[in-house]
């Protein structure tokens, strides 16, 4: 959905993506729209740094399989060489109404409610960045097990 929007202005977006990616049971568009939160602000982000194209101007995208004491959970990572976001910050990103942007560029709800979809399919969200070098953003969740691959 943000594919053509980003090509315009110059950024390019890298996946990697392996074919055995487990499933996942989540509520599709609620997702869907948790990435293209992450997306806008991605292009927001790189935009900001590089006005006019740059080699640098890309979001990577990769996805894989860990686990950890919750399981067996999907991780997907955006990472972006925008221009990063305070220490002092980082903590309050998801916060209601908080944003790191102008006043008229952005609600400071696009985090908050993609942090609290995140937590509604039993997954997480959180954070890297550095500033003036990069941003990162994690998602985990809960791989599908059917009902045959559980034991009982």
């Amino acid at each position: 959905l943000t594919h053509m929007q980003m090509e315009k202005e110059g950024i390019w977006i890298e996946n990697e993506l392996p074919d055995n990616l487990p499933r996942v049971m989540v509520r599709s568009q609620e997702i869907q729209q948790v990435f293209i939160n992450i997306l806008s602000n991605s292009r927001y982000a790189l935009n900001k740094k590089f006005p006019e194209q740059h080699m640098e101007k890309a979001v990577f995208i990769r996805g894989g399989q860990i686990r950890d004491k919750q399981g067996d959970m999907v991780r997907m990572e955006f990472l972006d060489k925008g221009p990063g976001i305070p220490q002092s910050e980082l903590s309050k990103i998801c916060d209601p109404f908080y944003s790191t942007k102008p006043k008229g560029k952005g609600t400071g709800l696009g985090l908050s409610i993609s942090y609290k979809i995140i937590q509604d399919h039993q997954g997480r969200m959180f954070f890297d960045s550095k500033e003036g070098e990069y941003t990162r953003v994690f998602l985990e969740l809960p791989v599908y097990k059917d009902k045959e691959n559980v034991n009982a």
